[in-house]
């Protein structure tokens, strides 16, 4: 419970957090929003806060309407913890909010936003006390991308399962399609986890339902790509190879290459892939065909 008295270390923290990350505003701004933000805008807005485990100071806060995260700081001490991130999951899980008010000039939480999901749907050239400093209104996007974590495997695993057994029924036998879904025990999926690879679901944002996912790494393997039957044809799988090929292109990797079904092999053909090899794999003595399948991106000079 937030009491009149935290606000006084609310306010510390809000202005160590804009000196940090609003620098288009000047210091008369600065004086001018910090007693409105102490008198008005923390008895407005529901507050959430985190505290230091050790400390017990505050690290970070976030305030919301009824449909809206309404302000959102982190200590500058603090950032790099996942507070951010863990204050906006709860909003959008526990409180149903799906929508945010960015700063345009604040750079730093607008790719925040993007990267939580969210979307700009409008812009507003001054702000709410009429001052040059534009607004973006953010919205969530029906089905986002998010990085997974350790608590979504058992998901994963069910979407992975799904997907073969339904799409890839017509390319291979039940009997590969055994030995291709027994191979990815819970133990190997925690140890794909663990390895270099990393793993991007797309998620509906109503039901926070896993529809797909890929995963890659370092080196331009992409190892993964899973869609859940009903998600198909609808933009999803290309969306997260989209993900995948920005990966590379902010890494500077020459190539994406991967093991392709023969199920998979059009949709890559679509996307700009081509055939290196045709492989037979063996599992457990069940042979199955794929194919090795790589796409090369031109690199800036």
């Amino acid at each position: 419970m937030i009491l009149a008295k935290d606000y006084d270390e609310l306010l510390q923290l809000w202005e160590a957090s804009v000196r940090s990350t609003h620098h288009f505003l000047t210091e008369e701004d600065i004086q001018y929003y910090k007693p409105l933000i102490r008198n008005e805008y923390f008895q407005a807005v529901e507050l959430h806060i985190i505290r230091d485990e050790q400390t017990q100071h505050i690290a970070a806060f976030m305030g919301l309407s009824e449909d809206l995260i309404e302000m959102l700081f982190v200590h500058p001490s603090q950032q790099g913890k996942g507070y951010g991130k863990k204050l906006v999951e709860f909003a959008v899980r526990k409180k149903n909010i799906r929508q945010v008010d960015v700063n345009e000039q604040n750079e730093q939480a607008l790719h925040f936003y993007l990267n939580r999901g969210f979307e700009v749907i409008s812009r507003d050239a001054i702000d709410g006390q009429g001052k040059p400093y534009p607004i973006l209104h953010m919205q969530l996007k029906p089905v986002r991308l998010r990085k997974a974590e350790p608590e979504d495997l058992p998901e994963l695993q069910c979407v992975f399962e799904e997907s073969v057994r339904t799409s890839c029924c017509k390319n291979y036998s039940p009997e590969q399609i055994d030995a291709w879904i027994n191979r990815a025990s819970p133990e190997r999926w925690k140890e794909l986890f663990c390895s270099d690879l990393q793993f991007v679901i797309a998620e509906e944002t109503d039901s926070f339902r896993i529809t797909g996912f890929t995963s890659f790494n370092q080196q331009g393997y992409l190892h993964s790509m899973f869609l859940l039957p009903q998600f198909q044809r609808k933009g999803i799988a290309t969306f997260l190879l989209d993900y995948a090929e920005d990966f590379a292109h902010r890494n500077q990797l020459p190539s994406l290459f991967a093991e392709v079904s023969l199920t998979a092999r059009p949709f890559f053909e679509k996307h700009g892939f081509i055939v290196e090899e045709e492989q037979v794999v063996k599992i457990k003595n069940i042979e199955m065909s794929n194919f090795k399948m790589r796409k090369f991106f031109t690199l800036d000079s």
